[in-house]
């Protein structure tokens, strides 16, 4: 858990270096429960990571299925991936830290439901701000995946 909590405070740095338009800084984001320097491990910094792809690739949520990349089917309602996670990169992650004693599937299986139950019924109220705040979200979990490689070997 120590090192988690390191790698979320690499994300809150790079995150500082990141910047909000004044006007987008006062609107909340529906999606703010994804924010991963408010995770509570590796479980739920992967599951919100995986959420933000997921969202990221503008899913018709009215669809009955998805294909997810790598191969796989989602199904509505809640689109849950057979592999755990929607992301191949975060799922080699979860891996990776799996082996490494740093997390359980249990947990990550357990947060992508949480967020995916909350979140998935409020994705069409998002807006430019919420869609500004995936793409800066995703900026923090690639570095979270990129250190995962670097310091567990995945």
């Amino acid at each position: 858990m120590k090192s988690a909590r390191q790698i979320l405070a690499a994300a809150a740095a790079f995150a500082a270096l990141l910047t909000v338009a004044p006007s987008q800084a006062a609107e909340p984001s529906v999606l703010a429960s994804l924010d991963i320097n408010k995770a509570q491990g590796w479980g739920d910094a992967l599951a919100a990571c995986d959420m933000t792809r997921f969202f990221l690739s503008s899913p018709d949520l009215e669809a009955g299925t998805i294909i997810a990349p790598g191969g796989g089917v989602l199904y509505k309602p809640l689109f849950i991936p057979e592999k755990t996670l929607y992301t191949p990169s975060l799922n080699d992650a979860l891996n990776t830290l799996e082996k490494a004693g740093q997390v359980k599937r249990a947990d990550v299986v357990s947060a992508r439901y949480r967020f995916a139950s909350t979140l998935i019924p409020q994705f069409h109220k998002a807006r430019e701000v919420d869609k500004d705040f995936l793409r800066d979200q995703m900026k923090l979990c690639n570095v979270l995946t990129d250190d995962v490689k670097t310091r567990y070997g995945g």
